[in-house]
Order: C-alpha cells, then structure tokens, then sequence
C-alpha cells in the first residue's frame, strides 16, 4: 500500500474518532454505524502499519484489569438461563472492550490536537441537546403547566380537593422530565452527567492562558447556560460528582490550602442559593431529606413512593439477590428476573410492576451479574484507572474517572447506549492519548 493509502486511512480513523464523540447528538442507529466505520478504519490502520505497531508486553497486565470486568460478563452467559437478555446486554456493551484494544494499538494517532478536537465537539454536542431542550420547554411552557387531567389525578391517587402543593410541583417536575426525555432523546441523567464533564472542560479552557479573550467569553456562556440547566433539570447524582470530583482535582492540581477552602465555601454557599431559588432541585433534596433511607412499602397508594424511596428499593433487592448468589452470581441474563422476583415476593410495592427497575448501581450490577470476583474486578479497575490518572497528572482524566466512580453508585451507568458511549468513547481516549512532553 502507498503512503496515500496510509494517510487516507489515518483521517478516516481519526474522523471516526471525533464522530463518535458528537455521540450525545447522535441517534443510536446513527452511533452504531460510527462505531462500526471506527473498528473498520481502526482494522484497517492496523493492517497497514502492522509493522510499525508495537505492542509492549508490559501492557498485557493493564489491559486485563481493563477488560476483566466485560470478560467475566461474557463468561456468565454459559450459566445464565436467559440467554437472548444476556447476548443482548454483551452486544450493547462491547465498546466496553472494543475501545481499550483497539485504542490502545492505535496509540500512536490519539495526539492531544485531536483530543481537544474531539473535546470542543462533546461540549458544543452537549450545549446543542441543551438549548434545544430549553427551547421546547419555552415553546411549550404552557402545555407544561396546564392544570392536571382526571388521570393525572388517578394516577397519583390524587383529588382536586386533596392535592398539595408539595404534590402539585411533583406532579409537574415528573411531567417536565418526560417532555424534556421524549423530546431531546436523552435521559435527564444521562444529560446531567453530559453537562457535568462539559463544564469541567469549559473550566480547563477558561484557566488555559493561550486561549483567546473572545474564545473564553463564548465558553463563559456556555458554560452558565449549561450550569443553569443542570440545576434547572435538577438531578442530583451529577450536581453532587461534579462538585467532589472537581474538589478532588483541585487538591491533587493546585495543593493551596487557602485556594481549596475557598473553593469549597463559595461551593456551599452556590449549592444554598441554588436549593433556595430553584423549587425542581429544592423538591428534590426535600425529598431524600424526609425519605429517611426508608424502601417503598407493599401497597397500591401512589402516595406511597418517590424517586428515593424506588431507588433504595433496588438496592436492597440487588444486595438480597447478591447474597443469594455471591460467588458467581446470576448471570448477565438473568439479573433483571431476579430484581423483578425480589420487588414482588419481598417489597410488594406495585410501582415495580409499572415500569423496569435496573439495579441503579453499577457495582451492584456486577455484583449480582458476576459474583464476587465480578463485583472485585470492577471495583479493581476503576481503582487502578484513578490511580494511573492521577500518576500521569492529568486532571482530566482524574475529574472524567472519579466522577463516573461517583455517578456508579446510583446509576446503572453501562447498561444503555448513552452511559456505554460515554464512559468507553472518553475514558479510553484519555487513557491511552500521547501526551506532547514539553
């Protein structure tokens, strides 16, 4: 093959690369040709320069921890009984191992240009979704806030004459988040974690003393209106990962006592104000605050169960199902069954039969999924990610890893499209770029 064809083959990698970092606009059928044109380009890359790919042998450890998690998956669906679920789930996640390898063998293009690129993409990617949502929701504000139907009423178990305010702004939160979900295509906390890992990078951008006065003024606005948006939609396990991960980097990046406590009172007192003025994020911590760590109790009454309440309902059911099943677990096909058998023989309460209820923490998935050694493995990996992240100085990374070991903990994060993309496109990325030495 000629030089031509190697370069040809290089952009057309690389282009894949930033395509597949538009993910959050992307429709899924959309990501999957992405994703399919990447592993052609990135096969093709490694046919024509095959004698030019080094592969250390000192890496093979890394890519193990790596790739253990998605391996013993894999492994669960010789004992799991339902299969079709099962195959299904490793399908939908083998960016989990598509991207270490091959990001890894293709080392040699992930430049830092690219890699602000593709960081500048994700974040007018994410501004794009963002102001897409609030113009649907001024344009439609009045159908948003319109009095409640009959069987708005009867759903929530509700009367005219009975409704609270308490009540009312519930009522009209839940149908802010439907809308907001129906129209953009994007889970309310899937766009919360978007937006999370954009206004680090606006910040990165802003505190960088090449860039241009105009440039750091436009990502100022970006970056407010994405940060107003995020308190407006209110959820609340990315708020709470973006402001620990931002303070963990700070500790490890700038080391100045007066700075940091600085940082962290202004943190505080933004976090009051913001539960003082915005009703959605004052409903919501309301909410875990007389929750009292309580699961949902057996019954039909609507007025029995919230957010919180559901939520914990889930894990105690995956720690019952991880009891019962610690050393392998269930399987990867049958982790939902199970969940489902635990919310009708042992919580009782009917919101479980209304809707799916994942575990809504990742750990947990593999703990019920893979066992023990599952649970370890992943544990293991995000433990080692962190600390080559903070070994290499990189505070990118840092901020992207800790943050998802947070966000892990109430959300099921790589079981759909969105969190897939989102954890193995980026964290791989910055995990085997060339960092320029200067």
């Amino acid at each position: 093959m000629s030089a031509i064809d190697k370069t040809k083959t290089q952009l057309l990698l690389q282009g894949s690369i930033l395509l597949l970092l538009s993910f959050p606009i992307l429709p899924f059928a959309v990501r999957s040709i992405a994703m399919g044109v990447w592993v052609f380009a990135a096969i093709l890359y490694l046919i024509l320069n095959r004698k030019e790919i080094k592969f250390e042998k000192k890496k093979i450890p890394q890519l193990i921890i790596i790739t253990l998690p998605f391996l013993l998956l894999a492994f669960s669906l010789l004992y799991t009984e339902n299969q079709k679920r099962g195959g299904d789930l490793i399908v939908r996640i083998l960016p989990l191992i598509l991207c270490p390898v091959l990001f890894y063998l293709c080392r040699n293009l992930l430049t830092e240009r690219l890699l602000k690129i593709g960081k500048t993409i994700f974040v007018l990617a994410t501004f794009s979704i963002v102001a897409y949502s609030f113009i649907q929701t001024f344009n439609h504000f009045d159908y948003l806030n319109r009095p409640f139907s009959d069987i708005e009423y009867q759903y929530n178990g509700l009367t005219p004459e009975t409704i609270t305010k308490e009540k009312e702004a519930e009522i009209k939160y839940r149908r802010f988040k439907v809308f907001i979900e129906e129209t953009s295509g994007t889970h309310s906390t899937y766009l919360g974690i978007y937006i999370l890992f954009s206004l680090f990078l606006i910040g990165e951008f802003l505190f960088d003393k090449k860039q241009k006065i105009g440039l750091k003024i436009l990502a100022t606005i970006l970056g407010i209106s994405m940060f107003a948006w995020l308190a407006y939609i209110s959820v609340r396990a990315p708020l709470l990962a973006f402001l620990a991960s931002a303070l963990f980097v700070l500790i490890l990046k700038v080391r100045k006592p007066k700075f940091i406590l600085g940082t962290m009172v202004s943190a505080l007192l933004i976090g009051f104000l913001l539960y003082q003025i915005v009703p959605n994020l004052q409903l919501r911590v309301n909410e875990v605050i007389e929750n009292k760590l309580s699961i949902p109790e057996s019954g039909n009454d609507p007025l029995l169960f919230n957010s919180t309440n559901v939520r914990l309902g889930s894990l105690y059911c995956s720690t019952e199902v991880f009891k019962s099943n610690w050393l392998l677990g269930v399987g990867a096909g049958d982790v939902q069954d199970k969940l489902d058998q635990c919310y009708d023989e042992k919580i009782g309460a009917i919101i479980y039969t209304w809707d799916t209820y994942n575990n809504h923490n990742q750990y947990l998935f593999f703990a019920t999924a893979t066992g023990i050694i599952g649970l370890l493995s992943f544990i293991g990996m995000m433990i080692y990610l962190i600390v080559l992240s903070v070994k290499r100085n990189h505070g990118t990374a840092i901020f992207f890893l800790s943050s998802s070991a947070i966000l892990f903990l109430t959300e099921n994060v790589l079981v759909r499209s969105d969190g897939i993309m989102y954890f193995a496109v980026i964290g791989y990325f910055l995990l085997f770029f060339k960092s320029e030495k200067k």
